[in-house]
């Protein structure tokens, strides 16, 4: 192309000069020339002018993109608050909208099981996590409020409203100057129990199902599973079950771990029947029980898939038999955990829990109770 332009350049020239001989040919070999000139500077303009404008772009997409989205969050208008929820091995932070509506969220992995003890470790901790996010109130549950956590926000004896918690939350303030507030946990005299992180999901579900908190009991299974009862919105007295943590110990550090399936999968009719038993079963008899599984695996052909399912249905059958049989039961909790015991009570025979995703409940109860704390709207 810039070789015919060039041509038709010195041609017109040529013209322009006089170098044709025939007027009449010269007439119309101007009128050519000139068009032809025209289309070559429309030509030019368009190769100067089009890769700016390309460019332009192109740099206003990449800047867009580089634009990290978490600097936008700076002075997003839309945030209200920050939640926290720091447990034993992970912390997770989510930036809150109105009606508790998830802008962003972080994580992190050290949890108060790695720097309990370490102020500064924490304060440092939180500043990372929240460095890019407006300077908004902020509330905290968990192990970040237990003796070895940032502060220790003392337990509030059973009974107790759950509402009545955010005024009884501790503040710390970051390295940086980031306050946080952090919620009691729950204690129980006779018997002697504690929970610290549970308690705030039974906010978030008395905000859900006042049904149930008015006259309910709630299942909170996991490494130390809670059981609930709830009354007019307060938990009147509850059992810490250590079936998650027992189960782990056993397939991971006894001699039991040598007969069960390493990849998580269980064997489902081996797992009906051990609920059944294991909620029949007196204390020294679910021990007996549980040693049984490896002498089976020598003398049978008893899979490894069974010995897991064996395992977890005598340890979640022997849980469910402790539950209130009287009050409608809600399950809170995420994860693997729900499943198995969902199928627990079909295999027992007893109504369906409602369930509820432990996350979410977190996450409107820090909104709500943040909000009762400012003394503004959710």
């Amino acid at each position: 192309m810039a070789a015919r332009v060039r041509f038709r350049r010195s041609a017109y020239s040529a013209v322009v000069k006089g170098k044709v001989a025939s007027s009449g040919t010269l007439g119309l070999l101007v009128s050519l020339a000139a068009w032809f000139e025209r289309m070559a500077r429309t030509h030019d303009r368009g190769r100067r002018q089009r890769p700016r404008r390309v460019l332009s772009q192109r740099f206003e997409r990449t800047r867009s993109r580089a634009m990290p989205q978490n600097r936008r969050r700076q002075n997003d208008p839309t945030a209200r608050r920050i939640g926290v929820d720091w447990g034993t091995t992970h912390v997770r932070a989510w930036l809150l909208g109105a009606g508790g509506r998830v802008l962003d969220v972080r994580r992190d992995d050290r949890g108060m099981g790695r720097i309990a003890g370490d102020e500064a470790a924490f304060g440092a901790v939180y500043d990372t996590l929240v460095a890019d996010w407006p300077d908004v109130p902020a509330l905290a549950c968990g192990m970040v409020g237990a003796r070895q956590g940032w502060i220790e926000a003392p337990y509030v004896e059973v009974p107790t409203a759950l509402i009545g918690l955010a005024s009884r939350a501790v503040t710390v303030t970051s390295p940086k100057g980031r306050r946080l507030a952090i919620l009691p946990g729950i204690c129980q005299r006779e018997p002697a129990d504690v929970m610290r992180g549970e308690e705030t999901k039974l906010v978030g579900l008395a905000l859900e199902a006042p049904d149930v908190a008015s006259s309910g009991f709630a299942l909170l299974p996991g490494t130390h599973s809670k059981h609930a009862a709830l009354e007019e919105g307060c938990v009147v007295h509850f059992r810490s079950v250590p079936t998650g943590e027992l189960f782990d110990v056993l397939g991971q550090h006894s001699l039991l771990r040598f007969s069960l399936e390493r990849d998580g999968a269980y064997d489902a009719i081996a797992f009906d029947d051990a609920v059944l038993e294991g909620a029949t079963l007196r204390a020294g008899e679910l021990t007996a029980a549980l040693f049984n599984l490896r002498a089976r695996s020598l003398l049978e052909a008893f899979s490894p898939a069974a010995a897991r399912g064996r395992l977890s249905g005598l340890l979640i059958g022997a849980e469910l038999a402790l539950l209130d049989r009287e009050r409608p039961i809600a399950l809170v909790g995420s994860g693997g955990m729900i499943e198995p015991i969902s199928r627990a009570f079909r295999v027992l025979g007893r109504p369906a829990p409602r369930v509820f995703d432990g996350d979410a409940l977190v996450r409107r109860a820090l909104a709500h109770l943040a909000a009762l704390l400012e003394g503004a709207d959710i």
